[in-house]
């Protein structure tokens, strides 16, 4: 059995912007292959707004829910294994919070370093 994620707009995986060794270094938590992550909105059902979406919860093959990760910073992907890696950003470390995050910095550089000799 395979593990899935289901997440919603407001709580993106964020696949593209960390490696598989930065998700491996924030982790929080690994689940064996056949568990689920959903994020909270989409596992109560309707009762919580995506707006108002605060946490990842995760189950087991049986349906139970065997963990819940409450906050903004936690988020789910499945690993090279099939396992659910759930990993916490740092405090601030969010694209939307304005800061320069790595991935900003590493843009910069690729920018400025594409102009050549003739920009210094």
């Amino acid at each position: 059995m395979t593990s899935t994620i289901q997440i919603c707009q407001q709580r993106p995986t964020l696949d593209a912007a960390f490696s598989d060794a930065a998700v491996k270094a924030l982790q929080c938590a690994v689940f064996a292959p056949g568990h689920r992550a959903l994020c909270d909105c989409l596992a109560s059902g309707g009762k919580i707004e995506p707006k108002d979406c605060n946490g990842i919860r995760v189950f087991d093959a049986k349906d139970a829910e065997v963990a819940h990760f409450s906050g903004k910073g936690f988020h789910a992907r499945p690993d090279s294994e099939g396992r659910i890696v759930v990993f916490r950003l740092p405090v601030g470390g969010t694209q939307d919070s304005g800061k320069l995050t790595l991935k900003k910095l590493n843009e910069w550089h690729l920018e400025f370093y594409k102009r050549g000799t003739e920009s210094w």
